[in-house]
């Protein structure tokens, strides 16, 4: 017999899944350590995760940083072309392009549409308005022009 097995991507597995887990841990003595999201780019539990965090004998949180300030990462943020996503289906497929950890803070500043550079996510230090287009950002710490959206120029 196996003496562990390792899971990932549990929030997309299904409740028989944890349950079938359980019968594993408490009938065969064998250890299973699951790996995954607890909550959606929107901060919503995913259903299995939930479930598994109800069902766990034991829990360690491992977090990533946030991409823009390199504080403790809370959320994974959905982008798409147009900037930060906050609404819609809970699982669409991505990686690095689609999704960034990001902490409260600079979410936030997202979700409350606060204009921040979409690489390193400071304010803009400088703002310039173009009379033929829509107002431009500059950062000053990484030297991105983009628009409100998020949108690189």
């Amino acid at each position: 017999n196996p003496y562990v097995l390792l899971v990932d991507e549990v929030q997309f597995m299904a409740k028989h899944h944890i349950n079938a887990f359980i019968h594993l841990v408490d009938e065969k003595d064998i250890n299973v350590c699951c790996f995954g999201l607890l909550t959606d780019f929107r901060g919503e539990f995913f259903e299995t995760s939930q479930y598994l965090l109800q069902s766990a004998d034991e829990i360690k949180h491992i977090s990533s940083l946030c991409q823009w300030c390199g504080n403790p990462a809370i959320r994974n943020t959905r982008f798409d072309v147009n900037g930060a996503v906050f609404n819609g289906p809970q699982i669409q497929v991505g990686g690095d392009e689609t999704y960034k950890p990001l902490c409260r803070k600079c979410y936030n500043k997202l979700k409350n549409n606060i204009p921040c550079c979409p690489e390193c996510g400071t304010e803009p230090g400088e703002i310039t308005s173009p009379s033929d287009g829509p107002t431009e950002y500059h950062c000053d710490n990484c030297g991105l022009t983009y628009l409100h959206n998020g949108e690189v120029v």
